[in-house]
């Protein structure tokens, strides 16, 4: 069991600080530029991860803090947000919630969302927050909501066959 609450990771697609959640007890990855939202924010994450293809990381590192810095190749089959969930995953952290990951580049937007559930196939939850949307993936699982919650709520198969919906 990790000392951890749960992993917030920050993706460097569009970021709403409005929304964003951040706890002392969380442990912090920044996926590549996902390090600029931080640095805004005066947030020094935990690890930083990616190709650094967004910026150079020595020239923007905000101060000598304890900060681990993981630098990908440039050329590789994972996306910098499928590393920093593998990272995650191998710490054992197994709620993930993950901002940053939505808009821009529609492919990258698609890409974040197939990595639930990657996330969900190694018994793990992941959480996307866009703005006031929540993406999950659930197998197998119960939701409920407080009586006081408004809202829509949309479900997407991945499967052929969804019951007790």
């Amino acid at each position: 069991m990790s000392e951890w609450s749960k992993c917030i990771i920050v993706g460097s697609g569009e970021f709403s600080e409005e929304h964003f959640s951040y706890q002392d007890k969380d442990y912090l990855i920044a996926a590549d530029g996902g390090y600029q939202y931080l640095k805004e924010l005066n947030i020094v994450p935990h690890v930083i991860i990616g190709d650094f293809d967004s910026f150079k990381i020595e020239n923007e590192m905000m101060s000598d803090k304890d900060c681990e810095i993981i630098k990908l190749p440039i050329e590789k089959d994972d996306t910098d947000m499928l590393a920093a969930i593998r990272l995650a995953l191998s710490r054992n952290l197994n709620e993930i919630h993950i901002y940053g990951a939505t808009g821009g580049r529609i492919d990258h937007t698609f890409a974040n969302i197939q990595c639930l559930i990657y996330i969900k196939k190694h018994r793990a939850k992941g959480f996307i927050y866009d703005g006031d949307t929540v993406i999950t993936m659930m197998e197998n699982e119960t939701l409920s909501f407080k009586g006081q919650k408004k809202g829509r709520m949309s479900l997407f198969a991945i499967d052929k066959e969804v019951t007790g919906v």
